[in-house]
C-alpha cells in the first residue's frame, strides 16, 4: 500500500513544488524503508520509531520536525492521491491569502478496484449553503461547524494547509477519542483561516479491516463520534441554541435531490440528540420529524420491510420479521 501511495506523489503534476516527503515508520518493521528506496526521484526522508505512539500525537512529533515548508500535505500509506491533487491544492491556497486549508472530495475504495461511494463532500456542501458544484467552495468559521455537526467533512489524505496553521490546529485533546480526530482538526483549522474545498474527487481513501476506524465496534463508534459533536457544541462560539437554529434551517433548504442522503445522516446515534438539548428547540426539530424527531434505524427497517412485503405475508410473518428486526 505504501507503494502505491508514493507512485502517486510522485506522478504528481505539481511534484517540482515538493520539497520533502516525510514517510514516518509509527512503530513495526523496517520493510518501508525498502519501499522508500524504489523512489529516488522523490525528497523522501524516512523515519523509523520502534514503539508506537497514537495518530495525533505521530502527527505533533512530524509537524515539530525543522522543516519550514510554506506547506504541508498529508497522505496515509493506505490511501492514495490522484496526480492533479497538488496542483489543484496550491492554486486555491495561493490564491485565497486568508485560507488556512485546502480539501479534495474523495472516493472510497475496496482494494484498487472497486469504489464503495464519494459522498463525504455532502458535509462541506451542507455546511456552505449548498453551492455549486462546478468550483471550489470556500467556507468561514460558522459554516465549517455546521459541516463538521454531521460528521467528519474532511479527510487527513485529502488535507493540504498551511504549515503554521497547521501546527496551531492540532492539539491533542483530552477526549481519550481515536476515531473522530479528523473531524476535530477541520474544525480546529477553522479558527485558523477560511477552508476551502474542492467537490471534485481528487484522492482515494482505502477502507479496509486494518483501519484506525475499523477496530472499534459499531458502538464505540457511534459514542465517540456522540462525544466529538457534543466537543463541538461547546467549542464552536456560538450559543448551542443559536446553533441548532441554523442547523434546523439548513436541513429545511436541502435541495430535494440530496434529502434521502441527508436523512440518512440525520439519523445516525450520533447526530440531532446530542446537538440540541435545549428545551425551547423542541418544536422546531419537531417540525422536521420524522428526520430528526425519531432517528432510530429499527423504525426506518420496518417502515422498508413494509413497502417491500405483500401485506398479508407480513401479518403472518409478522413476528418473525419483529424478531430479525431486534436481531
Amino acid at each position: 500500500m505504501l507503494r502505491a501511495a508514493l507512485r502517486s506523489v510522485s506522478a504528481q503534476t505539481a511534484r517540482g513544488a515538493i520539497g520533502l516527503v516525510m514517510v514516518s515508520e509509527n512503530g513495526g518493521r523496517r520493510e518501508s524503508g525498502q519501499v522508500c528506496a524504489e523512489f529516488p526521484e522523490l525528497p523522501i526522508r524516512y523515519v523509523f520509531r520502534e514503539q508506537s505512539v497514537t495518530p495525533v500525537e505521530h502527527a505533533r512529533i512530524l509537524l515539530s520536525d525543522s522543516h519550514q515548508a510554506k506547506y504541508t500535505a498529508i497522505l496515509h500509506d493506505d490511501d492514495w492521491w490522484a496526480p492533479h491533487h497538488l496542483e489543484l491544492a496550491l492554486k486555491e491556497l495561493e490564491g485565497r491569502s486568508h485560507a488556512a486549508a485546502y480539501y479534495a472530495s474523495i472516493f472510497e475504495v475496496t482494494g484498487e478496484a472497486s469504489i464503495l461511494r464519494c459522498d463525504h463532500n455532502l458535509f462541506f456542501w451542507f455546511g456552505a449553503g449548498y453551492p455549486p458544484l462546478t468550483s471550489a467552495w470556500e467556507l468561514s468559521r460558522s459554516q465549517v461547524v455546521l459541516a463538521c455537526l454531521l460528521m467528519t467533512p474532511g479527510r487527513y489524505s485529502a488535507l493540504v494547509a498551511r504549515t503554521e496553521s497547521l501546527r496551531n490546529a492540532n492539539v491533542v485533546h483530552t477526549l481519550g477519542n481515536p476515531f473522530d480526530t479528523d473531524r476535530m482538526l477541520t474544525l480546529q483549522l477553522s479558527k485558523e483561516g477560511s477552508v476551502v474545498y474542492n467537490p471534485v474527487p481528487q484522492v482515494f481513501i482505502r477502507a479496509h479491516e486494518l483501519q484506525d476506524g475499523s477496530t472499534f465496534a459499531s458502538e464505540m463508534r457511534d459514542e465517540h463520534a456522540a462525544r466529538t459533536t457534543e466537543w463541538i457544541v461547546q467549542t464552536a462560539g456560538e450559543r448551542p441554541v443559536d446553533l441548532a437554529r441554523r442547523f434546523v434551517k439548513a436541513v429545511k433548504s436541502c435541495p430535494p435531490g440530496a434529502r434521502s442522503l441527508l436523512d440518512s445522516y440525520l439519523r445516525s446515534p450520533w447526530c440531532v440528540p446530542r446537538m440540541a438539548p435545549h428545551p425551547e428547540m423542541e418544536p422546531e426539530l419537531g417540525a422536521l420529524s420524522p428526520v430528526v424527531d425519531a432517528p432510530r434505524a429499527y423504525d426506518r427497517m420496518k417502515h422498508v420491510l413494509k413497502q417491500l412485503i405483500p401485506p398479508a405475508v407480513l401479518s403472518a410473518k409478522r413476528m418473525v420479521v419483529e424478531r430479525a428486526l431486534r436481531s
